[in-house]
């Protein structure tokens, strides 16, 4: 048994249930992910925007990561029979330059959405890039003189927008992908989620690559930027970006958010009506379930 199951082990036989009835819960819980900026932005051009960010992201399952680079948090300790709260955030439209807009929760755990992608025109005028959670949004610039990025994302250079920034909280400005998100293995394997949204460059059909994890490409000249994958969190690309407002693609909407929960396989989750879940899944000693839209409760028993 590796040290991190050791570490969960003991810290759920802490809890008896002779004491108050609770045990530990372990989560996985990300907000949605900020859009990317459309391609001109409302000015009368644009020299690249912004990828959308990704939502910020919580996990307690040992040996893992959180967003911003920190450590997985303890367990969650729930009270057999009592209900908690748990709401999903939506992945932000595509506005872009704003912060994202769905906030995850569970019982006292809270997500906060990613930023939106940023923009500038010719005009000199700009939007940074929205900030937001652990990867905020990527923003852009009008010189190398002018970098405008979320928090977590890059700075933009002459022409060309910036990435979205993503869970992994990585910093690179060589390029206009988006960057990378995080990998959790609370469903038993490992996946990657969060990733941020691609920038987009000027008058440009180069299509620039998501962060590993959701993240959504940019469009092309004209096209639309690639929404985030849904129940990721990861940011939107960014939108095409002709030489005028009647030659841009809107920016991509981010990905929705997600809350994975695991525990004992004795107790069964009851999950109320207004929210949607997958059925709970056996692994091991323990169980897990993700639930993946809608506000409502969860409870033990």
């Amino acid at each position: 048994m590796s040290i991190e199951s050791l570490k969960f082990s003991s810290f759920k036989n802490s809890i008896a249930d002779s004491q108050v009835k609770q045990i530990p819960v372990q989560y996985l819980v990300i907000a949605g992910g900020g859009s990317g900026a459309s391609g001109g932005n409302n000015f009368s051009g644009s020299q690249g925007t912004g990828g959308g960010g990704a939502g910020g992201y919580l996990s307690t399952v040992a040996g893992e990561k959180s967003g911003t680079d920190t450590d997985a948090g303890d367990p969650h300790t729930i009270t057999l029979g009592e209900s908690y709260a748990v709401d999903i955030g939506a992945g932000a439209t595509h506005n872009g330059g704003f912060s994202g807009q769905g906030t995850t929760t569970f019982d006292t755990i809270v997500a906060v959405p990613g930023g939106g992608g940023g923009s500038i025109g010719f005009t000199n005028s700009f939007t940074a890039g929205g900030t937001g959670a652990s990867a905020g949004g990527g923003g852009n610039s009008f010189s190398n003189s002018r970098h405008y990025p979320g928090q977590g994302g890059r700075p933009g250079n002459v022409n060309a927008g910036s990435g979205g920034g993503g869970a992994a909280n990585v910093e690179d400005t060589s390029n206009r992908n988006g960057l990378p998100g995080l990998a959790s293995s609370i469903t038993g394997s490992s996946v990657t989620r969060a990733g941020g949204g691609a920038g987009s460059i000027q008058n440009s059909n180069t299509v620039n690559t998501g962060g590993t994890g959701g993240g959504g490409a940019n469009g092309n000249q004209y096209g639309a930027g690639v929404a985030g994958t849904v129940n990721t969190g990861s940011g939107g690309g960014a939108g095409g970006n002709g030489n005028s407002n009647n030659n841009r693609g809107n920016g991509g909407a981010g990905g929705s958010g997600v809350v994975i929960l695991r525990y004992d396989k004795k107790y069964t989750c009851t999950v109320s009506a207004g929210l949607t879940a997958g059925s709970e899944t056996v692994d091991g000693d323990e169980k897990h379930i993700s639930i993946t839209a809608g506000t409502g409760t969860v409870s033990w028993g």
